[in-house]
């Protein structure tokens, strides 16, 4: 977080935003960016879910001048603030003084090790991927809302189904770990055209294997927030990142990522994930009907 703070200073010089474009932008974008951070750092689910329908509603209506890949970019950047917070706030909740009971959370060294597993696929992917496959424009809207829609509706239909299934499992075994490493090259290669998926995937695989839910949402929450850091690298280097929008979005993403695992707690893990994937089924679908306008 310290590098980004310190980058985004420097380009802050280098850019010349000025606080008059930011003021402008503000009213649509940072309540956005508040709910992408509180509804990533909450599910796992990747903040571009939230934040790159937005952009493409402000695009239509003339508000912004954007590119659908920058759009995807920022949103991704914007997400790396916000998820950072989360996973902070994650493993504050589930291993700091007032962590809850054991059979809610998995060993501090079990957690490690997912994430490290997951993370040793995704990051080279992610940038080899990002690097040297590009899609146009209206190759990459398309695919972004149809993979949208299928996993709006996947989650809603598996965060119903599996409702009352209890968690049983606290360690991994030798097969989860090839299965991490598996979702870490689907996941990386999802996300570095999405900006989301590899938490979607983590989240969804572990609360299968009936890992605790809050668990299984801190490990996604750390695992995209490193994956999105590694391809926001990759996208500052190409310029994809469109700076006014990100600035907007950012403090509201970092508050929503600080607040996530209480909203996630209070609400409860069902309508946590229902209300993040009502949101995903009904953005893709706004997508497609402007679209198809």
């Amino acid at each position: 977080m310290l590098a980004f703070a310190a980058a985004l200073l420097w380009q802050l010089g280098v850019a010349g935003i000025g606080f008059g474009g930011l003021a402008r932008l503000a009213p649509g974008v940072l309540p956005a960016g508040f709910f992408a951070g509180l509804v990533s750092g909450a599910t796992g689910a990747g903040s571009g879910l939230v934040l790159v329908p937005v952009f493409d509603f402000l695009r239509d209506m003339g508000q912004i001048r954007i590119t659908f890949q920058q759009g995807v970019a920022t949103a991704a950047f914007a997400q790396a603030f916000a998820m950072a917070c989360a996973a902070f706030g994650w493993v504050g909740r589930l291993y700091g003084p007032n962590a809850p009971a054991a059979a809610m959370r998995i060993p501090g060294n079990d957690l490690i090790s997912i994430v490290f597993a997951t993370l040793a696929a995704a990051l080279p992917t992610v940038l080899i991927t990002q690097s040297n496959v590009q899609l146009t424009d209206r190759t990459l809207q398309t695919a972004f809302v149809i993979f949208a829609l299928a996993l709006g509706v996947t989650l809603l239909i598996f965060a119903w189904a599996f409702r009352r299934v209890e968690a049983t499992r606290q360690r991994p075994e030798r097969f989860d770990l090839y299965m991490f490493l598996l979702i870490g090259v689907a996941g990386g290669y999802v996300s570095a055209f999405f900006g989301f998926g590899i938490g979607e995937f983590l989240v969804v695989y572990l609360i299968f294997r009936k890992f605790p839910v809050y668990a299984a949402v801190a490990a996604s929450v750390i695992v995209s927030a490193a994956t999105v850091a590694a391809g926001t690298a990759v996208n500052w280097g190409f310029g994809r990142i469109v700076w006014d929008l990100a600035l907007a979005a950012i403090p509201g993403g970092i508050a929503g990522g600080v607040l996530a695992h209480w909203a996630a707690t209070a609400m409860g893990p069902l309508w946590v994930k229902t209300v993040a994937a009502a949101w995903i089924v009904v953005s893709s679908l706004a997508m497609i009907i402007r679209a198809l306008a």
